[in-house]
């Protein structure tokens, strides 16, 4: 989970930053395009250091002081998925549990990929049938599997 922090850009849009990657920054004219540009934002400056072999920053929380327009939010990742897998799933192969969550996500409407994969993997509690009906009822409707998810553990992922 990174923190990533909006800030106004004065013409009604968002810059974003990500306080644990040093210049690790997007933008968009609205809060869900500026959130799609900087999960992309994020993996490519992962993918960077991965390839130049430097280690990956730990993810860190900052306090952010109030101010008119700015908002901190916590962004769910693959790697946040990944690790609750291994937690959820450990005695299943890892490729074969990314596979059937890869289900969801393929089409443009499948948003929040990584929120909606994850309740699907807590909700379906190490059992792959659960986890293949929890995929399969988010592409249907992924509101319903957030909503599940939300009764089950008192909030959302």
């Amino acid at each position: 989970m990174r923190q990533v922090v909006f800030l106004p850009d004065g013409v009604g849009g968002y810059v974003v930053e990500v306080p644990s990657l040093p210049g690790c920054r997007a933008k968009g004219k609205t809060m869900s395009e500026a959130i799609v540009n900087v999960r992309r934002a994020i993996y490519k400056y992962i993918d960077n250091l991965d390839d130049m072999e430097e280690a990956i920053p730990e993810s860190t929380i900052i306090d952010v002081p109030k101010a008119d327009g700015v908002v901190s939010y916590k962004m769910l990742l693959r790697e946040d998925v990944v690790q609750t897998i291994r937690e959820i799933f450990p005695n299943e192969d890892l490729q074969t549990i990314l596979d059937v969550l890869s289900e969801y996500g393929k089409q443009p409407f499948e948003i929040d990929s990584e929120r909606v994969q994850m309740a699907a993997i807590r909700l379906s509690e190490g059992n792959v049938d659960k986890l293949l009906q929890f995929v399969s009822d988010a592409k249907r409707d992924y509101r319903d599997v957030l909503s599940w998810y939300a009764t089950k553990f008192g909030s959302y992922p």
